[in-house]
């Protein structure tokens, strides 16, 4: 039976889903997390940008940069967004219990 590209799709947006699950419990396993939040998002940040990067090469080649030219004022503001949600996430859940933040 072969599989349709809708399929494979919600596969992988499951599994993000259960990945990005687990970045509340890595948070709390972190000593002291109040005094590293910084280092936290730094890694986590370059980590996501490295992997998409790492795809796109797979998938376009050395043309993949010229999408970063594509992105528009749409992409800006959500790459901005994005990056501010990331910010927001971390500091609250080394503020506040993981419930209450996975919860809003």
């Amino acid at each position: 039976m072969k599989k349709s590209k809708t399929d494979s799709a919600i596969l992988i947006v499951l599994l993000a889903g259960i990945f990005w699950s687990f970045g509340a419990l890595v948070v709390r396993f972190i000593e002291d997390a109040r005094s590293v939040p910084w280092q936290y998002l730094f890694f986590r940040g370059s980590t996501i940008f490295i992997l998409i990067n790492i795809y796109l090469f797979i998938k376009e080649g050395k043309s993949f940069t010229k999408n970063y030219k594509k992105i528009g004022t749409s992409g800006i503001i959500g790459g901005i967004s994005l990056g501010l949600a990331m910010i927001c996430f971390i500091w609250s859940i080394t503020h506040t219990t993981a419930a209450v933040t996975l919860l809003i």
